[in-house]
């Protein structure tokens, strides 16, 4: 072939490169994200995500906890500074978890560059040590008020429910992870799914060939 296209041996110009990119974006979200133009709120993370459930019950437990030993007598009691320290803890915990749950859906945690899933470890590992204390006082000294009991069996079960997520951010935490969330996951599970494929071509010229 190079005999016939030049006799003295010169090669033929090279042949024309062609070069393709293509770039495929694909974005997943739960369905339940509503733009409201100053924030956007993902309503599908407190009940189609693990940790947004976990939180969700965390907070019901904490709750029914205040109430039982609000409405209790227990002003009067001997170890009224028992009954205090759980009070404080519910009111601790419904705050905290309650703050947590607004961010996440706000996504507000994602624009603060700070550790939070080790933030939340730390917080979740407090809440399980503080309810352990306060709900064994007070199951200590129920004096046989119903209300009291209560208030310690939901203090208990709470407790629970913060040692379970604990341990589940833990894992997360050991992968290198920075959130529970991940802020391409939306609010997990369910959602359509869009995919945009943008495909470029480009050609290159041969070189100028002189003999």
């Amino acid at each position: 072939m190079a005999d016939k296209y030049d006799p003295e041996g010169v090669p033929p110009p090279a042949a024309s490169q062609q070069t393709t990119v293509t770039t495929t974006t694909t974005t997943t979200s739960t369905g339940l994200v509503r733009d409201y133009g100053f924030i956007t709120c993902d309503w599908g993370y407190p009940i189609k995500t693990m940790h947004g459930i976990m939180k969700l019950v965390q907070i019901i437990l904490s709750l029914l906890c205040l109430i039982c030993i609000s409405a209790s007598p227990w002003y009067w009691g001997k170890n009224w500074s028992s009954y205090r320290f759980l009070q404080f803890v519910t009111c601790f915990c419904l705050s905290c978890t309650g703050t947590l749950i607004l961010n996440y859906m706000t996504k507000c945690l994602y624009r603060v560059p700070l550790p939070w899933l080790f933030i939340e470890l730390c917080y979740t590992t407090i809440a399980f040590i503080f309810y352990l204390i306060g709900s064994s006082c007070v199951a200590a000294a129920t004096y046989g008020n119903g209300g009291l009991g209560a208030a310690a069996a939901f203090g208990f079960f709470a407790m629970v429910a913060y040692g379970v997520e604990g341990y589940f951010l833990f894992r997360e935490w050991r992968t290198g992870r920075t959130h529970a969330v991940e802020r391409g996951g939306g609010g997990g599970g369910g959602g359509g799914v869009t995919t945009t494929t943008v495909a470029e071509t480009k050609q290159e010229a041969p070189p100028a060939y002189s003999p």
